[in-house]
């Protein structure tokens, strides 16, 4: 069942990681992936707790919670409810039953015939690329590629939608390369590309949505604003792209993809400077950082997303670099006044989660993790900066699921699998290091071909080699 099978109205792609449903496409985990396959394979049959454990986790003490989660998101994504099942059955004391029907695909029952669009992009995908800086500063390239972030941060709130994510999206950044090449590589249906403008206090922003396969413009669209509007023209441009792509929202979709606002245009520029520079990583970088969101909240002291982007900067500098305890009050005050302003941002409870963590209090860090998950399951920083906790708890099982996790959804992130290797070789697991040390170095060395003076891939690479 490796080349996919029909599960009901689903369709099972086991090696992109995929349900293709009638009217969206979702990503799963690996594991969930996995208790699924087992399932599949003993259809209409008990099959007991004891037997996925052995084979999902084999020799893994105290697997039974995580197989627990894994059933629960299955039925999440196939919208199944155990009370009334018309995919996955309880079996009270016993274990599970797949009771939907199964229909192999071709490749499984025939297989000499030739498998086509293995792999088919879900109809509802979209990169978003650097927007270019039209402006006569070229200092101004933190503007337009912070608004094109904006735009993916809104975009990845909406349930249905894959949005390939800034690290794969933003690799072709001023490069040359056709649309259909952009798209396979990022396996995406649609591109959505721009271009920003800033004269005095007036800004134009260009966008077009563009379908891959066959390059033709969806969507396009001009917008001549003052630079106070901002706001309104990235949630205008964000309801236009939903429209072409026929996604209704929900109303707390509606809600979630508006830009938290400020009447200081000044706060939400130094806030863009601020989280360029921590893109750009590095002691220097993160120092600067904080100094652009403390500009922002001296701007505005509400602003709410410069106190946690002022929160996240100190707690990178404090966990990478600099081990000042100073530091530790510092963020936990930025990550309060982040959430009191704007408790429903992910980012505020990234903030916060990271500042318990640097201040030691575990349980409740997860608690705010797990928060920003559920509001944005596609953002990549809260599945990898939750996993690298749990390293520092000695909590390997569960640090090796969020890296899996993180890797899902951000598969060009080099950084999950290399330290993945640490954690394999830690628990004798030499063959799976192996594996993930390969892999992580492709990404990697994938990535310097396209920035090449990169210097944590750079680094990433020596040390594993």
């Amino acid at each position: 069942m490796q080349n996919g099978f029909f599960l009901g109205s689903w369709e099972i792609r086991p090696t992109e990681g995929r349900f293709i449903g009638p009217d969206k496409s979702v990503r799963v985990g690996p594991k969930v992936l996995d208790v699924l396959l087992v399932l599949a394979e003993k259809a209409n049959e008990v099959v007991t707790r004891e037997a996925i454990i052995d084979r999902v986790w084999p020799g893994v003490f105290g697997a039974d919670e995580s197989l627990t989660r894994c059933i629960s998101e299955l039925r999440n994504h196939l919208g199944d409810q155990p009370s009334h099942p018309r995919y996955l059955e309880t079996i009270p004391k016993r274990g599970y039953r797949l009771i939907a029907q199964i229909t192999l695909n071709e490749a499984d029952s025939n297989p000499d015939q030739p498998v086509t669009n293995k792999n088919q992009p879900p109809p509802r995908s979209i990169a978003v690329l650097a927007f270019v800086n039209m402006s006569d500063d070229p200092e101004l390239e933190y503007l337009s590629d912070g608004v094109a972030v904006e735009l993916l941060n809104a975009l990845s709130k909406i349930d249905g939608l894959q949005v390939a994510a800034r690290i794969s999206s933003f690799a072709f950044k001023g490069k040359n390369g056709g649309i259909r090449t952009i798209g396979d590589k990022l396996n995406v249906k649609t591109v959505l590309d721009g271009s920003v403008r800033k004269i005095g206090d007036q800004l134009r922003i260009t966008s077009q949505l563009i379908d891959v396969e066959n390059g033709f413009v969806l969507w396009s669209d001009q917008y001549d604003r003052k630079m106070k509007d901002i706001f309104a023209t990235q949630d205008e441009i964000a309801h236009n792209i939903t429209h072409a792509l026929k996604i209704t929202l929900s109303p707390s979709e509606q809600q979630a993809i508006k830009a938290p606002a400020t009447e200081q245009f000044l706060a939400y520029d130094y806030y863009l400077r601020g989280w360029d520079f921590i893109y750009r990583f590095g002691p220097k970088n993160l120092n600067l950082a904080r100094v652009m969101f403390q500009q922002a909240i001296n701007s505005d002291s509400e602003y709410g997303p410069a106190w946690a982007g002022l929160a996240i900067s100190t707690a990178f500098l404090h966990i990478y670099y600099d081990p000042n305890p100073k530091l530790r009050p510092q963020c936990d005050q930025a990550s309060l006044k982040a959430l009191q302003h704007t408790p429903d941002l992910p980012e505020s409870c990234i903030a916060r989660a990271l500042a318990l963590h640097i201040n030691n209090q575990f349980q409740d860090a997860e608690i705010y993790f797990q928060r920003s998950i559920e509001l944005n399951p596609n953002r990549f920083e809260s599945y990898y900066c939750f996993a690298r906790m749990r390293i520092h708890q000695g909590r390997h099982r569960q640090a090796i699921e969020l890296f899996e996790k993180a890797m899902e959804v951000e598969p060009d992130d080099y950084q999950s699998p290399l330290l993945l290797v640490g954690i394999y070789n830690g628990l004798g697991e030499h063959e799976k290091a192996h594996k993930v040390a390969q892999q992580g170095v492709e990404i990697a060395q994938s990535f310097l071909k396209l920035n090449p003076n990169d210097a944590r891939a750079l680094c990433s690479v020596s040390y594993t080699h």
